[in-house]
């Protein structure tokens, strides 16, 4: 079934309103999320959020896609939301898909997230698997290399982005996920939107921003429902090499003059980290101060500039950056 020949439940517009004003905050109680007093790369808005979603917005159109679902409490909230869905139980299973390499990564929180049991470059699969245990027959395990995978042409109601660490895993995640999203009924969730580190992520949803209307920001994440259908030729195009450099930034500064402040300072300081991987350190430093002094006054907005200009000045070379966050977050070390 193709975006167009699939259309929303009219009862779905009334959820809207709801999302735009984070219902879940006030109609699913902290008790009710999964692991909230613990670590997690998700905050517990974010998944009040994931559980509304599916509970209240999946029609039973499309698939439910967690990619970079890490130790499964994305994966949980998720579920345990279709469990309470009534148009969930008639539908085909499975109905999420879970992507992950379920390698343990170097960095030190997601070591300390998982346990001193398992080393660097061994598979966790085990910690995710024990943890949706419960909810096994609502799930299908995708692991491995994300870039290596490819999706079964089904639609895709709601697809929730937590991998896109580079260029190449975000261009894969437009190419083959985004063209079987549902127009009018398809959330994207971008859930490192919010941080300064991606600017792949900023440049391609600003690329695509004509097909996709904004929601609501919760926590990291930043929603989005498609609107219309994206031309197969957009989707195919390679936003890091089949893009210059200054439409890159006009992209971004595009995206800065719309948001509020505090997102607009997340994606200029994401302007100064694609500046500097793309022309250099002392370009990349160059820009942060001006950058900076626009959004004086902001909350968050000196933290957002004050890890960029740490990171570039640690980095010092743009690909060694990129580089670092590949291995660290998508390659297999075990």
């Amino acid at each position: 079934m193709s975006e167009s020949d699939s259309q929303p439940e009219p009862a779905a517009d009334a959820y809207l309103d709801s999302i735009r004003t984070h219902a879940w905050r006030h109609e699913i109680p902290d008790e009710a999320v999964p692991w909230r007093d613990t670590a997690e790369m998700i905050l517990g808005n974010e998944r009040k959020m994931l559980r509304w979603l599916a509970t209240h917005w999946f029609s039973g159109l499309g698939s439910v896609v967690d990619a970079g679902c890490f130790a499964g409490r994305s994966t949980v909230c998720l579920a345990t939301g279709l469990r309470d869905n009534a148009r969930a139980k008639d539908c085909a299973k499975p109905i999420i898909h879970a992507y992950d390499l379920f390698r343990v990564p170097r960095d030190a929180f997601s070591r300390d997230i998982l346990g001193s049991e398992f080393p660097v470059g061994s598979s966790f699969r085990p910690v995710f698997e024990r943890a949706t245990e419960a909810y096994s027959d609502l799930i299908a395990i995708h692991e491995g290399d994300l870039k290596a995978k490819r999706w079964n042409g089904s639609p895709i109601e709601i697809l929730f982005v937590d991998v896109a660490k580079c260029w190449l895993t975000n261009q894969h995640i437009i190419s083959e996920f985004f063209p079987h999203l549902i127009s009018g009924q398809s959330i994207i969730i971008q859930q490192d939107y919010n941080t300064p580190y991606v600017p792949w992520v900023h440049v391609a949803m600003e690329f695509l921003a004509e097909y996709m209307a904004f929601l609501c920001d919760e926590d990291g994440s930043k929603l989005f429902l498609l609107t219309k259908p994206i031309p197969a030729e957009l989707l195919k195009r390679n936003l890091r090499t089949e893009i210059k450099t200054d439409h890159k930034i006009a992209l971004l500064d595009r995206a800065i003059a719309k948001w509020d402040p505090q997102s607009a300072a997340c994606v200029a300081a994401s302007k100064a980290m694609l500046v500097f991987m793309e022309q250099g350190m002392q370009e990349g430093l160059a820009c942060l101060e001006p950058l900076q002094d626009g959004f004086a006054g902001v909350p968050a907005a000196a933290g957002y500039f004050r890890d960029v200009r740490s990171m570039i000045e640690f980095w010092k070379v743009g690909a060694d950056l990129e580089n670092d966050m590949t291995e660290k977050f998508e390659r297999e070390t075990g």
